[in-house]
């Protein structure tokens, strides 16, 4: 592929030569056949060069159109926001002519970062999504919600109640225990300290001690919720229980149908963060968010796979479009749960409502006042990077002809995209970016990038 890519490039009238990875200005990243392979490996390969003094400028991700291309292309994005460069995703459907395809989308492309190739080009663009269409009226229930005891999580649960939900099992890693005596007088995380350090026996561990306060107070938040739900007529159950347990999930759903009966309602909210830079995350820590959003969704869907589901939502994130400095693990793991309510849409119809919500950053207050009654909130499929500004051709030809000799990485790239210019008669802004980063602040591939 690599040859083959260097040698498509050349027909185009763009020189480039293999180099090593560690060196290399531009690197591109081919998917593997399988999601360990996929996700895990473009981590481990992204891992490494993040201890370049020097970044690439430009990552180029191919992939099928599978759950762990998209994966991998979360990790790509990422990668692309820590190190300051440019990057495209390219998914394919086949595997012709594959070094031609990516040579057309780096000689010519209009500066788009998402692009798929069936049978013809498409492009994934941001666009605005107003609700539309007639609203649903929101099931009864009983719903099953993963995380959904705090936070955003319950705010969207109320709001649903509020809406017509009336049964509900709240999904949480903690057992809810008793309170110690000493606390029930004490309302505020100081209050609480206090009361512990003198309940104490013997001299106070005070990390335990800390540790203590934020159960308690996480508890206190749970039951919290669970009253304000209960306040709008709906029924609640909480539920100690590991989301990535297929079992163990399976015995709590079975249970919640002989009692409650079918189940209408499933959100998967539940997530773990590690965040640290590509370079300083250990597989171990990449792992562990990656299996509550997966194999969580996984234990979830297989323990409904027989109940009459009318809404199925998975709580993703923005990272999942456009990466996050830190959180290449909780980009890779949303772009898969992005991609699984694509084909969970296609094979369950009309009948159920699917969704996957990207979130930006939590904000309870706001999630209230939102109108949740079409299922628990509309979120448009397609958000990705919004489309490049493309330069005119008078200042195309000036960048190819005009830079400054102290730019001389960036006169030749920006030469080669103008090659690229003169056959297709458009700019391939790829390679133009590429130019923009190699030049210093007043050199004109700067000044003409608009």
């Amino acid at each position: 592929m690599a040859s083959a890519l260097v040698s498509a490039l050349a027909a185009r009238g763009i020189s480039l030569q293999l180099a090593d990875p560690m060196k290399a200005d531009v690197v591109v990243v081919l998917h593997a056949r399988t999601a360990d392979d996929a996700v895990m490996g473009t981590f481990a390969a992204l891992s490494r060069l993040a201890a370049r003094p020097v970044p690439p400028q430009l990552l180029v991700h191919v992939a099928d159109g599978s759950r762990a291309g998209a994966g991998a292309a979360g990790v790509v994005k990422t990668a692309g926001r820590e190190w300051g460069a440019e990057y495209v995703c390219i998914t394919h459907a086949s595997t012709d002519h594959l070094a031609a395809g990516v040579a057309d989308e780096l000689a010519y492309g209009a500066g788009e970062r998402e692009v798929r190739w069936g049978a013809s080009r498409a492009v994934l663009a941001r666009v605005a999504a107003p609700f539309r269409g007639p609203v649903r009226a929101v099931p009864a229930g009983p719903w099953i919600v993963s995380g959904g005891a705090r936070g955003v999580t319950a705010a969207c649960c109320v709001a649903l109640a509020r809406a017509g939900m009336r049964r509900v099992v709240l999904l949480g890693r903690s057992a809810l225990t008793d309170e110690p005596l000493v606390c029930r007088d004490a309302h505020d995380e100081a209050a609480l300290k206090r009361a512990l350090i003198s309940g104490a026996e013997g001299k106070p561990n005070l990390g335990a001690i800390n540790k203590q306060v934020k159960e308690i107070l996480a508890q206190r938040e749970v039951r919290a919720n669970i009253a304000h739900l209960e306040a709008h007529g709906c029924e609640v159950r909480y539920a100690s229980v590991d989301v990535t347990d297929t079992a163990a999930v399976s015995l709590l759903v079975a249970d919640v149908r002989a009692t409650w009966g079918p189940i209408t309602g499933l959100v998967h909210a539940a997530g773990v963060l590690a965040d640290k830079r590509l370079g300083d995350k250990t597989a171990e820590q990449f792992a562990s968010v990656m299996t509550t959003k997966i194999d969580g969704a996984t234990a979830l869907l297989t323990a409904c796979a027989g109940e009459p589901l009318e809404v199925l939502c998975f709580f993703s994130s923005v990272a999942a479009h456009s990466g996050n400095a830190g959180q290449s693990d909780y980009a890779a793991a949303n772009a898969m749960l992005d991609h699984w309510a694509v084909t969970e849409r296609a094979a369950r119809g009309d009948g159920c409502r699917v969704v996957s919500m990207a979130w930006g950053p939590w904000a309870t207050k706001e999630v209230q006042s939102w109108p949740v009654a079409g299922g628990v909130a509309r979120v448009c499929g397609k958000h990705t990077m919004a489309k490049r500004v493309r330069l005119n051709a008078s200042s195309w030809m000036a960048c190819a002809t005009t830079c400054k000799p102290n730019c001389e990485a960036a006169r030749s790239l920006a030469n080669a995209a103008h090659a690229g210019w003169v056959a297709a008669k458009r700019a391939p802004s790829a390679l133009l970016e590429t130019a923009r980063r190699s030049a210093c602040g007043k050199c004109c591939v700067n000044q003409f990038w608009h």
